[in-house]
C-alpha cells in the first residue's frame, strides 16, 4: 500500500506547473459550459411557458370570434331585422351597399356588402343575388 501511495506521489510530483494550469483551465471551461447550458435551459423553459400562455390567449380569441359569428348568424336566421328596419330603410341600405360595390375595388369589402345586400333582398321578399358580378351587371 505504501508503495502505491509513494508511486502516486512521485507521479503527481512530476507534474509541471503547465500541466496544473492546463487542468485548471479545462475545469474552468467545463464549469463555464455547464453554467451556460443551465441558463439556456432556463430560457427554453421560460419560452415554453410563454408559448403555452399565448396558445391559451389564441384559443380564447378564436372562441370569442366563433361566438360572435354564431350570434350574427342566429340573428340573421331568426329574422330579427324585420322588426328593426322598415322597407324604406332596407332599400336605402341596399342602395348604399350597391354603390359601395361599384366604387370599391376591395374584395373583402365587396363580399361584406354582397352579404348585406342579400339580407336586405331576403327581408324585402326579393330574390337574392348569386355573385358580386351579378349585382354590378344588374345595376350598371
Amino acid at each position: 500500500m505504501e508503495k502505491i501511495l509513494l508511486s502516486f506521489v512521485s507521479t503527481f510530483g512530476s507534474a509541471t506547473t503547465q500541466d496544473i494550469i492546463d487542468s485548471v483551465s479545462i475545469i474552468l471551461i467545463g464549469l463555464s459550459l455547464l453554467i451556460i447550458l443551465y441558463r439556456i435551459q432556463k430560457w427554453i423553459i421560460k419560452v415554453n411557458e410563454n408559448t403555452s400562455y399565448l396558445k391559451e390567449v389564441l384559443q380564447t380569441y378564436k372562441q370569442l370570434q366563433e361566438e360572435k359569428e354564431t350570434k350574427i348568424t342566429a340573428r340573421r336566421t331568426e329574422g330579427k331585422f324585420d322588426d328593426e328596419f322598415s322597407d324604406k330603410e332596407l332599400k336605402y341600405i341596399k342602395k348604399s351597399m350597391i354603390e359601395k360595390i361599384g366604387s370599391e375595388s376591395n374584395k373583402e369589402a365587396d363580399d361584406m356588402a354582397f352579404d348585406i345586400i342579400n339580407v336586405c333582398q331576403e327581408l324585402l321578399g326579393e330574390p337574392q343575388f348569386e355573385s358580386v358580378d351579378e349585382i354590378v351587371s344588374f345595376n350598371f
